[in-house]
């Protein structure tokens, strides 16, 4: 899944027209605690350990929203809420450097989400407004995701 993670930091990346060292993208699955993690190898261009570590329960933070409210969430440094709702230690492991997060609910075949595709963005800011119209553009990434995860889940 490594491979399509990074095409798709790559596609994100020119349809915002900002680098792409400053996109990284991620799967949050759920975890036995209940909580949602990045499973190892899960990530692109993430190299920074704490970030690494976070679980936000679900519906806490643009990916536990996402993965609450079956919906894409995109949050923003412009919204007073950012990180999003993360709680507290976890918020102390968000990268500084992080200014935007687009995250896209994964649906299994059986219309179960089974996780949560992330791309955020660091040192280049971007607006909700900026951001919205790539949301169309991205959903076919999380059903592509979502059908390699399932079948992974299957094996």
């Amino acid at each position: 899944i490594g491979k399509y993670l990074e095409a798709y930091r790559d596609f994100v990346a020119t349809f915002l027209r900002v680098p792409e060292d400053s996109v990284r993208t991620n799967i949050f699955r759920p975890h036995a605690k209940g909580s949602l993690v990045i499973p190892i190898g899960l990530h692109f261009n993430m190299d920074d350990p704490k970030e690494l570590t976070i679980e936000l329960p679900p519906g806490e933070g643009a990916t536990g929203s996402a993965f609450s409210l079956r919906k894409p969430i995109i949050a923003t440094r412009e919204t007073p809420e950012f990180p999003y709702g993360v709680p507290r230690p976890q918020r102390a492991k968000v990268s500084d450097r992080l200014q935007w997060i687009l995250s896209l609910p994964i649906f299994a075949a059986d219309g179960k989400v089974i996780g949560v595709l992330n791309a955020d963005g660091v040192d280049v800011r971007k607006t909700k407004k900026e951001l919205r119209p790539i949301v169309p553009a991205v959903r076919p990434w999380a059903t592509l995701i979502g059908s390699l995860l399932d079948l992974s889940r299957e094996n």
